[in-house]
């Protein structure tokens, strides 16, 4: 399912928080422990994802080796992983001017890209920069109540006999039986990035850096927000739509992974806007473009102010997602439309 992938990539931490989640419950799975000492591992893990404060135990609980085995029994393949490590000569990077005021726009790969593959013209502008912004506090606790399931019900109960045996097919016995108190939300994230490169979370690797400099840190919005937009259209009828669509998964992940490395922001567009398998999930079209508005375009909207504001402040360094910077509801053309010069930069 692309338009949902890309809506999800551009939501990073709780990709990052799933991850890391999902690889504690299946270390635990392997141990024997049973599924309560899954969960209870995978809830460890996500907390140290949510309570980390540099690159060390928190970051590395939700990326690197463990989520290797988090993402399932099978990972991303060569072909894949060449995508990932070919050289971004064309970041999704921008400098937005007005008035004397300037700021700097990176599309981010929330997870997947190894953030150190940036060219050098991206960092050294951030280094630059006495202020950083990005979408939300990805540190913040209250992100762990997106797997956290509250209506008494498992996960197997809620997807059947039939979804569970496709998404244990898909992701492996031992670490499907750790999640059978998650959330969808959380195991729909699970499988978004079973075939993705695991690397540390772009967005963190700018945030850790801040804090080292002691650069200031904003934040563009709460992580409620993100929470309950995951909570409401990624649920049971869009991971059973996935779960039907996952002979494709690798090669849409691929498709993903190649339209950022490659910069093409052309092709960031046509993925968010794909309906092909949204009538899977029992949704009428109308519901789609509901989606798009609410997990891309009003939350673009909402940031503008702050961006405006961190210009006007002596400039900043902006990381969100690379499908907020693309098409024609997108910060870029918000900006440009309040009498902005934006000029992509870096290649």
């Amino acid at each position: 399912m692309r338009a949902s992938r890309l809506a999800v990539v551009s939501l990073a931490a709780l990709v990052s928080l799933a991850a890391g989640a999902a690889c504690k419950k299946e270390e635990a799975a392997k141990k024997g422990g049973g599924a309560a000492t899954a969960a209870a591992t995978g809830t460890a893990a996500a907390t140290g994802m949510a309570t980390g404060t540099g690159t060390g135990t928190g970051a590395e609980a939700a990326t690197g080796t463990g989520a290797e085995a988090g993402t399932g029994t099978a990972t991303a393949s060569d072909a894949t992983l060449d995508v990932a490590k070919a050289p971004i000569t064309r970041p999704f990077f921008w400098v937005a001017e007005k008035d004397g005021q300037r700021v700097h726009l990176l599309g981010t790969f929330h997870i997947g890209v190894d953030p150190t593959r940036l060219p050098s013209v991206v960092w050294d502008a951030f280094r630059a920069s006495k202020t950083l912004a990005v979408e939300t506090n990805v540190l913040d606790p209250s992100l762990l109540t997106i797997a956290q399931r509250s209506d008494g019900k498992t996960l197997k109960d809620e997807l059947g006999d039939e979804y569970w045996k496709k998404l244990s097919d898909l992701i492996g016995a031992n670490l499907v039986e750790g999640m059978k108190e998650m959330t969808a939300t959380a195991a729909s994230t699970v499988v978004q990035v079973k075939y993705l490169p695991q690397t540390q979370p772009m967005d963190l690797a700018f945030v850790f850096e801040a804090k080292k400099a002691s650069k200031d840190v904003i934040y563009l919005e709460e992580p409620a927000l993100q929470i309950a937009l995951l909570g409401k259209w990624m649920d049971g009828r869009m991971l059973k739509a996935m779960l039907d669509d996952a002979g494709q998964l690798e090669a849409k992940t691929r498709e993903l992974l190649s339209a950022y490395v490659s910069g093409d922001g052309d092709a960031m567009v046509r993925l968010s806007l794909d309906k092909e398998s949204w009538s899977k999930t029992g949704r009428p079209d109308a519901e789609f473009d509901q989606m798009m508005e609410e997990m891309l375009v009003a939350r673009n909207r909402s940031w503008i102010a702050a961006i405006e504001q961190l210009a006007a402040d002596g400039g900043g360094f902006v990381a969100v997602g690379a499908a907020h910077l693309v098409g024609p509801d997108s910060v870029v053309a918000m900006l440009e439309a309040r009498g902005y010069k934006l000029t992509r930069i870096g290649g």
